[in-house]
């Protein structure tokens, strides 16, 4: 979030406030780019990098209504997804057929209505 919002990226991200650095660290990202503030639902399926992503997500600036979030393969790492979305008041939901995937949502969004979830069939060719 640092590469959009602003035209400049905060030198207080990089160490020792290297401009070239900076300037690597966000190539290829418009300066002018704008991510709102709240974004109804994110779907994380990124191969293991889950827990990556939430450790650096910025939620003191982006609410999120409610996360899709694939399991990661690793026990420590799964539960530290959990907290994390646990610490920042995301409850996790009962959905039926979840199949790899955990559900949270901000508790003022939820309705018990949701958790009903068709079974999801991939197209051929997939191989899922």
């Amino acid at each position: 979030i640092n590469c959009v919002n602003s035209t400049t990226l905060s030198i207080v991200s990089i160490p020792q406030s290297n401009p070239a650095a900076a300037h690597e660290k966000c190539k290829g990202v418009p300066g002018r780019m704008r991510i709102p503030n709240f974004i109804n639902f994110i779907s994380l399926d990124i191969e293991g990098q889950g827990l990556n992503l939430l450790k650096t997500f910025p939620f003191d600036k982006v609410q999120v209504g409610a996360w899709v979030v694939e399991q990661e393969e690793n026990y420590a790492s799964d539960e530290a997804a959990n907290d994390i979305l646990a610490k920042h008041g995301y409850m996790r939901v009962p959905v039926e057929n979840p199949g790899v995937d955990k559900y949270f949502i901000q508790p003022q969004y939820w309705d018990p209505s949701l958790a009903k979830k068709n079974w999801r069939i991939h197209p051929p060719p997939s191989e899922c």
